[in-house]
């Protein structure tokens, strides 16, 4: 019998789903994990629930913007052409 897929794993397996050119809104909890399996070689433009769109990889922790997190809180960094919007 298979084993359930745990939250991580089913993150991994949603990251292998997107593809160049797409546009993801990735919302709170779970789905913003999808982010940290991405594919370096895939380019997507991720928008999180709280106006950003252009989101890029989580930030080192020495330089974080504490303004600037994704729809859990992480700490992000921006895309070139990043925008954030009123959502």
């Amino acid at each position: 019998m298979t084993q359930p897929l745990n939250r991580r794993q089913m993150a991994w397996r949603a990251a292998q789903d997107i593809g160049d050119g797409l546009l993801v809104n990735l919302g709170m909890g779970m789905p913003v994990h999808v982010a940290d399996y991405l594919r370096p070689e895939v380019d997507v433009f991720i928008q999180a629930e709280n106006g950003v769109i252009g989101a890029g990889p989580l930030a080192e922790p020495d330089r974080a913007d504490p303004d600037l997190v994704d729809a859990s809180s992480r700490r992000i960094t921006l895309r070139p052409g990043a925008s954030i919007i009123d959502s």
